[in-house]
Parts: structure tokens; C-alpha cells; sequence
């Protein structure tokens, strides 16, 4: 007995300290998950209770690139600096003319990255760059009149955003001009006209030369832009030269350092000093450091 009277106090310590672990590992996980979720319906939020239709029938890119899970839009930076002043300083819509449906949304998604980096004029900023998308409107419709219905209803509460949405609709000659329902069309030019949101059409130059630019009335509402390819992978092309070129920028490249370095070495002497600027992680290179110190070059780091 006495035995069981000395084992019972500690089995029980031990069974409240698992309980009580058991009930606070709970609460931090009932925590954990209640932050998750809020955070979770937090960033829906943001799209669904704003703009509902705009959720059910579009894409915000916008948010998408504030989040950082938006694709980069890489060598279309002249046609999006194009596509940005046209919206900045007409009142018509800029068209973008390409043969690629994914050349012309990695126009837009350059829109939206722009707009979430603040790097566009006062104008625009804060506004939210939508991606309205055919095949949801299409989807499930019975009649051309329910699809209008659902155009209607996106243009509707996109006007009603108080000047905050950019509406990118790809294939515009589906929604305005000779191929379009007259409803749909009417609807695109409305809301152009008005100027109570802004509009970004995309379109291939087929499809625009046969039935956007035969129809005099819708035509004239669009800046029309066409995609140049070959000068933007020109001037690439040119960067990339310039900076082989210039010393200031050349690359550690084999058993080589930049020739400006070169000349501070040398004009320095064998007991000299030399100043230079270096990038930490080229400091804290342990290759960069075994180069310079076969040339002599001995690192002290100044703050």
C-alpha cells in the first residue's frame, strides 16, 4: 500500500500535465486555424464582397500580383508603358492588337504589376486591373440573352466602383462591333463612352480588321496598340550588348576581373591601398575574395 501511495501522485501529475499540454496544444491550434481562416476569408473578401460579379465572371490581377502569384509579364515592358499612357491621358480604351491571346494578357498582367508596384501616374494608382474571362460568361448560358445579361451585370458594377477597376477584356470583338449581340455592344460602348471605369480591349488584327474597324461607331472609342515584338527583343538585345560593353558593369567571367579594377591594382602599387565598391554577397563571396587575392586585392570592409 504504501508503494501505491507514493506511485499514485506521480501518475497523476503526470496525467493533468498531458491533459493540460493536450488542452493548450488545442487552443493554439483552434487559434492557429481561426487566424487562418480569418486571413483566408479576409483576402476573398476583398473580391467577393466588393465585387461579387466581378469575382464570378473575372480575375483580379491585381491582387494576384500584391500577393506575388501573379506570372511575370518579362520583354513587353515599350507595349504596357504604351498601353499605361493610353490610359492615363485619353479617354479612349487602348486596344492591343497581336496575333497571341497570351501576348496580349501579358500585357495586361504588366498593367496590373505596374498598378500594384505604384510605378504608373497618379491616375491610376490603387486602381485594380480585372481579367474578364468569356468562358465563365458563356458558361451555362441558355440564350444570347442571358450571356448579355451577365455583360451587362459585370460593366454594371464595374461602373459602379467609383473609378477603381480596369476592365481587360480579351477578344473584344465577341462584346463590341459587327460579330456582337447588339446589347452586348451597346453595353461596351456605353461604358467607354461614359469613362466610369476604365477599359483594356485585346483583340488579333483579323479579327479587328473584319469586325471592330468596319463598324465606324465602335472603332472610334479605341487607341488601338499593336503588339511589337521585334522591338522589344531588340532593344533587349542592345541592353544586354551595352552592359558587355561598358567596364563599369562588366562580369567576373572565368579567371578574369573587370578591367577598371585592373587599372586600380596597378596604379596602386604593390604596398597601396585601393577603394572600391563591392555587393555584400560579392563580399562575402569566398570565390570573389580568392579572385582579388590572386591579383594582390586584400578586402577591408568599411562601414
Amino acid at each position: 500500500m504504501k508503494t501505491m501511495k507514493k506511485t499514485t501522485p506521480f501518475v497523476t501529475w503526470i496525467t493533468m500535465t498531458a491533459v493540460l499540454v493536450s488542452m493548450c496544444a488545442g487552443l493554439i491550434f483552434s487559434q492557429r486555424t481561426n487566424a487562418q481562416s480569418g486571413a483566408q476569408s479576409e483576402t476573398r473578401g476583398v473580391t467577393d464582397n466588393k465585387y461579387p460579379t466581378l469575382a464570378k465572371y473575372a480575375t483580379d490581377l491585381t491582387l494576384l500580383a500584391l500577393s506575388g502569384k501573379l506570372e511575370p509579364a518579362r520583354g513587353y515592358e515599350g507595349n504596357v508603358a504604351r498601353v499605361i499612357d493610353s490610359l492615363a491621358t485619353t479617354s479612349k480604351a487602348p486596344l492591343v492588337l497581336g496575333e497571341s491571346d497570351l501576348d496580349r494578357d501579358a500585357i495586361a498582367r504588366g498593367v496590373a504589376s505596374r498598378i500594384a508596384l505604384g510605378t504608373v501616374p497618379d491616375t491610376l494608382r490603387n486602381k485594380r486591373v480585372f481579367r474578364l474571362n468569356l468562358e465563365a460568361l458563356a458558361k451555362g448560358a441558355q440564350t444570347s440573352e442571358e450571356f448579355e445579361n451577365r455583360v451587362q451585370a459585370v460593366f454594371a458594377e464595374a461602373a459602379q466602383a467609383e473609378g477603381k477597376v480596369i476592365l481587360f477584356v480579351d477578344q473584344m470583338h465577341q462584346y463590341a462591333g459587327a460579330r456582337a449581340t447588339n446589347a452586348a455592344s451597346a453595353t461596351v460602348k456605353a461604358a467607354i463612352t461614359a469613362n466610369q471605369f476604365k477599359v483594356i480591349g485585346g483583340v488579333s488584327p483579323e479579327a479587328y480588321a473584319s469586325y471592330i474597324a468596319t463598324d465606324e461607331t465602335v472603332a472610334k472609342l479605341f487607341d488601338s496598340i499593336s503588339i511589337d515584338r521585334a522591338n522589344e527583343i531588340a532593344s533587349d538585345s542592345n541592353s544586354a550588348k551595352d552592359k558587355r560593353r561598358s567596364p563599369i558593369n562588366e562580369e567576373f567571367e572565368g579567371e578574369k576581373i573587370s578591367s577598371d579594377m585592373h587599372e586600380l591594382v596597378k596604379s596602386a602599387g604593390p604596398n597601396g591601398r585601393v577603394t572600391a565598391i563591392l555587393q555584400v554577397n560579392d563580399v562575402n563571396s569566398r570565390e570573389v575574395r580568392s579572385l582579388l587575392a590572386s591579383n594582390g586585392v586584400l578586402i577591408s570592409a568599411h562601414q
